[in-house]
C-alpha cells in the first residue's frame, strides 16, 4: 500500500527547510504528498523539487477561492504537477440554510472540473455530521453530487461522535482517500496524535480499506518530522502484517 503525507502537518517548517524535509519524507517511506499550497513555488518548480525525491503528488486542497474564481488556472496547475484528485478543504456547511448557500458554488467547480478530466473530492470536518432532514450535511452532499468523492477524515467523524468506522463501511464506494490522524484525550479534551498512539482502530480501517492512506496530524505536540514518522512505522508495521 502506497502511503502519503498532507504537507499542511509540516506547514510550521517546510517554507524554510523544504529540502529537509522531502528529503525526510522520502527517507521515511512516504510514496508521495498531499499539497496544501505551493509555498511561493510555480507548479512547475515544485513539480521539480518533487520529482528530484520521487515523490508524486496524490492530492491537492484547493480553496473555493481559486475553484470558483480562477478555474483555469487550477486545471493548468494540475496538469503540470500530474494529479487528477483534487480536494474542497472546508466550508462551513452545518446546516440547511448554510449547505443550499454553498452547494452551487461546489456543484460549479465539480461540473467544470469532471468536465477537464479531474475526479473532485470533499474532506469534512465535524461540522458536516451535523443533521437536518433526517441526514448529516456530508451525507446531503453525496447524494445531491453523485460525482463527488470524499476524502474521509477519520478524527474529525470521531470527534463529531460518529461510529467512523460505521460511516466508512456505507460510504466505501464513494471514498478513495482518507485522512489517518490518531486522537488522545487530554486534560483539555481530544487532541491529535500520530496514527497507532490514540483511541482510532485503524485496524478495522485498513480491513475496509487498503489504500489512499494520507497521513495527517493538523498541530502535532511534538515535532512534526517526528510525529509523522510515528505514523507511517505504525501503517507500514499495520499492513505488513496484514499480508
Amino acid at each position: 500500500m502506497k502511503s502519503y503525507i498532507q504537507l499542511y502537518s509540516l506547514r510550521t517548517i517546510i517554507e524554510n527547510n523544504m529540502d529537509h524535509v522531502f528529503k525526510s519524507l522520502k527517507s521515511f517511506g512516504f510514496d508521495g504528498v498531499e499539497l496544501a499550497g505551493f509555498y511561493g513555488l510555480s507548479a512547475s518548480k515544485l513539480k521539480n523539487i518533487l520529482d528530484s525525491y520521487q515523490l508524486e503528488v496524490v492530492s491537492t486542497h484547493e480553496s473555493m477561492t481559486r475553484l470558483t474564481e480562477h478555474i483555469g488556472q487550477v486545471i493548468e496547475d494540475y496538469k503540470i504537477l500530474g494529479t487528477k484528485n483534487i480536494v474542497i478543504p472546508y466550508t462551513e456547511m452545518k446546516d440547511k440554510a448554510s449547505y443550499e448557500k454553498m452547494l452551487p458554488q461546489i456543484r460549479k467547480a465539480v461540473d467544470s472540473l469532471t468536465k477537464a478530466g479531474y475526479k473532485v473530492f470533499y474532506h469534512n470536518h465535524a461540522n458536516e455530521f451535523q443533521a437536518f432532514d433526517n441526514l448529516y450535511v456530508i451525507e446531503h452532499l453525496l447524494k445531491d453530487i453523485p460525482e463527488i468523492r470524499l476524502e474521509f477524515d477519520i478524527y474529525w467523524a470521531t470527534f463529531a461522535k460518529v461510529d467512523a468506522i460505521s460511516f466508512l463501511e456505507k460510504y466505501k464506494d464513494r471514498i478513495d482517500l482518507i485522512h489517518a490522524k490518531d486522537m488522545i484525550i487530554t486534560d483539555n479534551g481530544p487532541h491529535f496524535e500520530s496514527v497507532g498512539k490514540g483511541v482510532i482502530n485503524y485496524s478495522e480501517v485498513y480491513s475496509i480499506m487498503k489504500s489512499g492512506w494520507i497521513v495527517e496530524n493538523d498541530k502535532p505536540l511534538n515535532d512534526p518530522l517526528a510525529n509523522v514518522e510515528d505514523s507511517i512505522k505504525f501503517i507500514k508495521e499495520l499492513v505488513g502484517g496484514k499480508k
